[in-house]
Order: structure tokens, then sequence, then C-alpha cells
């Protein structure tokens, strides 16, 4: 006959008890692991999302400078107004008051002498960005044939281009030529 012993019984739930106090704690760890390393990948997603929406405006004032740059350059009689309209929708402030005031006059010069110009951008870089300002740099060379002219002049400039975002769009707010160089 197998006697128990009264005080195994007491041994076995003490250590179920001391067994479950340790498995609470150890689940409790888990979880607290567990949700740092949610916290975590939630941070570090925001950080990256954040970076490249950066990175994305950077590209954007850099394509619409590049644009522009195109606009400014690129006039030719027979489109004038429309081509002018084009260069004063891409700018905002002082800079568009100036391009809007050539808007009554420019064209007709331009169709008098028939002039067409062709701009093309060789390079661009971004000077310095600050979150809705961004100032770009840029190679450029322009054709110009007109009746004033023999023949075409070929024009390699620098030129920087400030720009604002406003309403979503990147809009010039200064244009500056640096330099002057002319290809015969």
């Amino acid at each position: 006959m197998d006697v128990a012993d009264p005080g195994a019984a007491d041994v076995t739930d003490g250590q179920r008890l001391r067994r479950g106090l340790r498995r609470t704690p150890l689940s409790l760890i888990v979880y607290v692991v567990l949700l740092g390393l949610v916290v975590a990948t939630v941070v570090v997603g925001l950080r990256l999302r954040s970076d490249g929406g950066r990175d994305d405006a950077r590209d954007e004032a850099v394509a619409a400078a590049r644009q522009q740059a195109v606009n400014l350059l690129s006039i030719d009689y027979r489109t004038a107004a429309r081509d002018l309209q084009r260069i004063v929708d891409g700018s905002t402030g002082e800079q568009q008051r100036i391009y809007r005031a050539q808007l009554g006059s420019f064209p007709a010069v331009l169709r008098q002498t028939r002039s067409v110009s062709t701009g093309q951008v060789l390079a661009a870089g971004l000077a310095s960005y600050n979150g809705d300002q961004a100032e770009v740099a840029l190679a450029v060379n322009q054709t110009v044939r007109s009746t004033e002219s023999k023949g075409e002049i070929d024009t390699s400039r620098r030129m920087v281009l400030e720009l604002r975002r406003e309403h979503g769009r990147w809009l010039v707010s200064k244009q500056t030529f640096v330099g002057r160089g002319v290809l015969l």
C-alpha cells in the first residue's frame, strides 16, 4: 500500500504556483518586446516615408526648374502669347509680375523680327532646399534665329532659379543668369 505524503501535495501545488508566476512575467516580457518592435517598425517606416517624401519634393523642384528654364528659353514668334503665358503660369510673386508685364508688347517684337528661340537644359542640380523653397542651378543652351541675325546664334549660359511651392506646385520666384557665353 502506498502512503502519500501529505506535504507532497503542498510542494506540487507550490511548484505549480511558482511556475505560473514565472510564466506570467515571461509572457508579459514577450508582449512588451513585441509591442516595442511594432512601435520601432512604425517609427522607422514613418522616417523612411518622410525621407522619401523629401527626396520626391526635391526631385519635383528640379523637374519644375528644368521645365521652366526650357519655357524661358523657347519662344516662337508664331506662338509667343501662348509661350509667354506658360512662363507666367510657372512663376509667382514679383517674377510673375515682370513676366506678365511683357505679355502685351513682347509678342509684337518677336513677330517683327520673326524670332524663334529654342532652349535646352544640359544639367541641373539642387543648390539649396528648405521645405517649400528651393534653388536650382542650371546649365542651358539657347539657339536663336531671327531676321536680325545672320544664321543661328547659340548661347550657353548658367542660370539659377529660385522656386517656391504654392498649392502643390513649384513656381519660379526669381530668375538669375550667371555669366554669359556665345557660341558661333
